[in-house]
């Protein structure tokens, strides 16, 4: 995103700021190279090409009318695919790393977003309030900046030193009408003010100008 890092980000030791999946990535400790060009991507993009060739023809050649029958069908021509052009690697060894125990993957593809903790621990997403789930013990100070993470199945957490906190959905509370709650004045509702006799508005060389009442004139210019 072409946005500034924000003082927490600053103090979490972003060095600039990062999508939903770059700090995904991060999170995972991998690291992500962007491609500025297709060329760039080389074997993928001839890959996608030679895919996009051969499988509208093989599908004719086999009949193929619908979703359905192309998903059932593409295995075994992956597997024919794979049997003609796969090669071998030089190195034998993986280059994929063991996932840690203890991760949820779904909490770290999440979509994330930060929020201030509210009065009794409440915060606001999406018009909805949030307060952490019972038997939570977490004592936010109010004002804390947070990271809030919505899960792809709709689950919505605090994410906070590195551990899920549990929220729940509470109803918020309706706003006071006008004037509900407001204390009465002695005697009733002040009545409207209502100018005597003798005030000068009632007097007919008055009259209503430009920039307010002021003195009328039957002198003509």
């Amino acid at each position: 995103p072409k946005e500034k890092l924000t003082v927490e980000q600053e103090l979490d030791g972003e060095q600039i700021p990062l999508s939903n999946l770059g700090k995904a990535l991060a999170e995972l400790g991998i690291r992500h190279i962007k491609a500025s060009t297709p060329q760039a991507k080389g074997r993928v993009e001839r890959l996608w090409g030679t895919l996009q060739d051969r499988l509208p023809v093989e599908f004719r050649l086999l009949g193929i009318k619908s979703i359905e029958e192309a998903n059932k069908v593409l295995p075994e021509l992956i597997a024919s695919h794979n049997r003609k052009y796969s090669v071998l690697p030089a190195e034998e060894e993986a280059s994929y790393m063991p996932l840690e125990r203890g991760v949820n993957l779904d909490y770290v593809f999440a979509i994330r977003t930060t929020r201030k903790i509210g009065g009794g621990e409440a915060i606001s997403y999406k018009n909805e309030t949030y307060v952490p789930a019972e038997g939570t013990r977490c004592n936010f100070n109010a004002k804390t900046v947070v990271e809030v993470r919505e899960t792809f199945s709709g689950e919505v957490l605090i994410w906070h030193n590195g551990r899920a906190v549990a929220l729940r959905k509470i109803t918020r509370p309706k706003a006071s009408s006008k004037g509900e709650g407001k204390a009465e004045l002695p005697g009733g509702p002040k009545a409207p003010y209502k100018p005597p006799a003798d005030h000068p508005w009632r007097k007919k060389n008055y009259s209503r100008g430009s920039s307010g009442c002021v003195p009328g004139s039957n002198t003509e210019d």
